[in-house]
């Protein structure tokens, strides 16, 4: 509640108005359809917008883009590394993080901007998790994330209706996405998209 009271009185600050959306804060002059927290490699993030539009009708998003996609939210990140000394500073700067995509989401997506569902992107080959053994093995590691990523959003925002947790396989020498596998982060139930399928559709 004493977040919730600074919160508003930043906002009523900044924007000079006092008129309060659903969710007790200030009412701003658009809304946002989604809230997406995914990778920020090149390779994900234009992809993930353009299957949310074509999957979804979802244009309209806030975006936050996090080394390694949901383990900033699941904060297992530095659990992958051996050799300390040479990434103890990359290992700093998603503690960093850790402490503040909450604050984010609480100063903008949710309370302001009034979004009602949440996404969460990850990639294959993404250079922020360890080496893996085999293909298997990195799926399973990044769907784990996800599933948890999307639990502690479930919990701390009640207000949001619908949660889609995204592992984007990408092509090792194109670097464009093959396959997505799509969990419904409520219902838990999955489903995959072939994009090869869709032709070259998907990225014009």
């Amino acid at each position: 509640m004493v977040r919730r009271f600074f919160v508003l009185k930043f906002l009523s600050v900044l924007y000079g108005n006092t008129e309060k959306n659903e969710n007790g804060f200030l009412k701003p002059d658009f809304t946002s359809q989604v809230i997406l927290i995914a990778c920020g490699d090149y390779r994900l993030a234009s992809f993930v917008r353009k299957y949310l539009k074509r999957i979804y009708f979802y244009t309209e998003m806030d975006i936050l883009t996090t080394a390694g996609g949901s383990k900033t939210i699941s904060c297992s990140i530095w659990d992958d590394f051996s050799i300390v000394n040479i990434i103890h500073i990359f290992i700093e700067y998603c503690k960093i993080l850790c402490k503040i995509w909450s604050l984010w989401i609480d100063f903008g997506a949710y309370y302001h901007h009034g979004a009602k569902v949440c996404v969460i992107a990850n990639h294959n080959f993404c250079g922020f998790w360890k080496k893996f053994v085999n293909a298997e093995e990195e799926k399973a590691a990044h769907i784990n994330s996800l599933i948890k990523a999307g639990n502690i959003i479930k919990e701390k925002y009640p207000g949001i209706e619908k949660i889609i947790l995204l592992y984007v396989i990408l092509n090792k020498d194109t670097h464009k996405a093959i396959l997505v596998i799509e969990i419904d982060g409520i219902s838990g139930e999955r489903k995959e998209t072939d994009i090869k399928k869709g032709g070259k559709g998907w990225y014009n």
